[in-house]
C-alpha cells in the first residue's frame, strides 16, 4: 500500500474509534454522558504534551463531566438522603449491608390504603380502604375503621392471629337488672345497646364487671342492624335473688 492509502486507512480507523467512543459514553468525546442507562468511560485521558503544562484545552472534557454530574443528580432526585445524614444511611435504614430487607421494621402509626400484605409482616398497622390479607405470617394487632371490609385470602394457621386481637366492634352498658329486685324463676331482663356496624349472624362476646347472682345466665345477641341485646335469665325453679349494678362489656366479631 502507498503512504496515502495507509494515511487514509488510519484516518478512517480514527474516525470510527471516535464514533465508538461517543456512542459508548466516553467522557471528553463530546457525546455527553450515557448515565443512567449506561456507565460512562474515560479511556482517552488528558496528559501533558508536548511538555509539562502544555495540554491543549478541549471543551468536550468539562462539558461531558458536567453532563455526567447532572445525570447523577437527575437520577438521585432532590434531597435523596431525606432527614438522614447521607444516602447510605437512608438506604440502610430499611436494608442490610448485603441489600436484603431488614425484618421487624419499626413503623410509626403507618396507614396502609388498600394494601395487599404478603410475606412476614410485624408491627401495628392501621388499615384503610379495603385491605386484602393473605394467609402468610401476620402477627400483632389488626385495626380497621371498617372491620367488615377486611378480606382474608387463603387459610390462616391456627393461633396465628389470636381471636382476642381481632378488633371487631365494641360497646358497653351500665345497668341493674330488674332495678336491683329479686329475679323470679324463668324470668328474663334485657337491655339494648347501639353498636354501629353489627348485623345478623355476627358473633357476640360478653364480659361483666361483677359476678352474677346465683344461677343467672348472661346472654347477648344482635337483635337488629346496629343493635345488640344483652340480658340475664333466671334458670332455676326458685328465685335467683337480686343482681347488683353492673357494666356489661360487648365485643361483636364479623361472621365472615
Amino acid at each position: 500500500m502507498t503512504k496515502r492509502t495507509w494515511a487514509g486507512l488510519a484516518s478512517v480507523i480514527g474516525v470510527l474509534g471516535l464514533v465508538w467512543l461517543v456512542w459508548a459514553g466516553e467522557l471528553g468525546s463530546g457525546g455527553g454522558s450515557s448515565f443512567p442507562t449506561a456507565l460512562d468511560t474515560n479511556t482517552s485521558l488528558e496528559y501533558d504534551a508536548p511538555a509539562a503544562n502544555k495540554t491543549k484545552a478541549r471543551a468536550a472534557v468539562p462539558n461531558d463531566n458536567s453532563g455526567a454530574i447532572i445525570a447523577i443528580e437527575t437520577e438521585l432526585g432532590t434531597d435523596p438522603s431525606g432527614s438522614t445524614a447521607d444516602v447510605k444511611t437512608y438506604l440502610q435504614t430499611a436494608h442490610n449491608a448485603d441489600g436484603t430487607h431488614k425484618t421487624g421494621l419499626a413503623l410509626t402509626s403507618p396507614v396502609l390504603t388498600t394494601p395487599v400484605l404478603s410475606g412476614t409482616t410485624t408491627g401495628t398497622y392501621t388499615l384503610g380502604g379495603t385491605p386484602t390479607i393473605p394467609a402468610s405470617g401476620l402477627t400483632g394487632t389488626i385495626t380497621s375503621a371498617t372491620q367488615d371490609l377486611i378480606t382474608r385470602v387463603g387459610t390462616l394457621a391456627a393461633g396465628l392471629i389470636p381471636q382476642a386481637r381481632i378488633e371487631g366492634y365494641t360497646g358497653s352498658v351500665a345497668w341493674t337488672p330488674n332495678g336491683g329486685s329479686a329475679i323470679a324463676s324463668g324470668t328474663n331482663y334485657s337491655t339494648s345497646v347501639t353498636i354501629t356496624g353489627v348485623a345478623f349472624g355476627d358473633y357476640v362476646l360478653l364480659g361483666n364487671s361483677v359476678d352474677l347472682s346465683y344461677n343467672l345466665i348472661l346472654h347477648g345477641k344482635v337483635s337488629a342492624i346496629n343493635t345488640v341485646d344483652v340480658g340475664v335469665y333466671c334458670a332455676i325453679l326458685t328465685s335467683c335473688g337480686s343482681q347488683a349494678a353492673m357494666t356489661t362489656y360487648i365485643r361483636v366479631l364479623k361472621r365472615a
